[in-house]
């Protein structure tokens, strides 16, 4: 437990170690984009070139831009393990294979906000912001007003890995005024919800509740029920920094019983990493540090590298020490 420590340093603990969600592209269904027969197929081909470890060729398709686009949005958990099998057994490695695209980035190039959301994920900040600024600029210049808020989105995430919290609350502000603009209820979900982060960041506890409850309600309108799990974790998250663990129980309950449905490897890592900080707190270490080897165990299989730190620095809190090696990869 940590009792010792004063209520606002828990809580700027508890907001520095969040993360922002990332909300899909506007008016696509990633997911369901895995449903069709051609695109099954070809992350079939992919992930058998990685099983008999032909990484030349698996390299060589996942730096095509179709197929980039194309397996990302069906799978972008698959598309990032398969990017870490292919840097342990190989000498490839992403930020090499994808260096064009952030050294000289072409903002009418259809990959380039694919590569940026690989590299961010993949823990390469510095090189998506190179990516992410020029399609910024450009998308200003151009009027795509849809592609604006996306990629204020993107980079809004990496001023928060970055603690430029300022910076990011600029971004979400303007992101949610252009999708109210557009009417993207989405859009604004997403904005609200990483607006009520920052918010509880700076111990802003009631406004951020209220946003949180107005992204969940929106996403119950939609059906969407990642972005309810979503929701739903983090007003539970807010309710244990609140001392009421009583009331963050059920939440964490609905989100967990969504993401496991909705087959969400990084939405249910980042879940039961929250309910096992939770555990810990209340001096419930045993049941914590289960969660918590779940939760790493999830994200190191997607390769999420800034969740896998998160969960890194969880377990060695809880007393559990790494498998030699362990410190130094995703």
């Amino acid at each position: 437990m940590r009792s010792e420590e004063s209520r606002e340093e828990r809580l700027r603990q508890a907001g520095a170690r969040k993360d922002l969600g990332r909300r899909p592209r506007p008016g696509a269904d990633d997911r369901a984009c895995g449903h069709r027969a051609e695109v099954r197929e070809l992350l079939a081909a992919l992930a058998g070139l990685a099983a008999q470890g032909r990484w030349d060729e698996l390299v060589s398709l996942l730096t095509k831009p179709d197929i980039l686009v194309a397996a990302w949005r069906a799978d972008d958990e698959l598309v990032r393990e398969l990017w870490g099998k292919t840097e342990e057994a190989s000498r490839h490695r992403l930020v090499d294979a994808h260096r064009p695209a952030w050294q000289h980035p072409d903002p009418r190039d259809p990959a380039a906000l694919s590569v940026a959301e690989l590299l961010i994920d993949m823990d390469h900040m510095d090189e998506a912001v190179l990516i992410l600024d020029r399609l910024i600029e450009h998308r200003r210049q151009h009027g795509d007003r849809e592609g604006l808020a996306l990629c204020l989105d993107h980079r809004a995430h990496v001023h928060w890995s970055q603690d430029q919290r300022d910076r990011a609350e600029a971004c979400l502000r303007e992101e949610e005024r252009i999708c109210r603009e557009m009417d993207d209820a989405e859009g604004v979900a997403a904005a609200l919800n990483n607006i009520a982060i920052l918010l509880e960041d700076k111990c802003q506890l009631d406004q951020a509740m209220s946003l949180y409850r107005q992204s969940e309600g929106i996403h119950r309108e939609r059906s969407d029920w990642a972005g309810v799990a979503n929701s739903l974790g983090n007003q539970a998250r807010l309710l244990v920094d609140r001392c009421n663990p009583d009331q963050a129980m059920p939440l964490f309950a609905e989100a967990e019983r969504l993401l496991r449905k909705l087959d969400s490897k990084e939405g249910l890592a980042r879940g039961l990493g929250n309910q096992a900080e939770m555990l810990s707190d209340l001096g419930r270490n045993g049941e914590g540090l289960r969660l918590a080897r779940e939760a790493y165990q999830l994200a190191r299989s997607i390769r999420h590298g800034p969740l896998c730190r998160w969960l890194r620095e969880l377990l060695w809190e809880l007393g559990d020490i790494p498998t030699p090696g362990d410190e130094g990869t995703v």
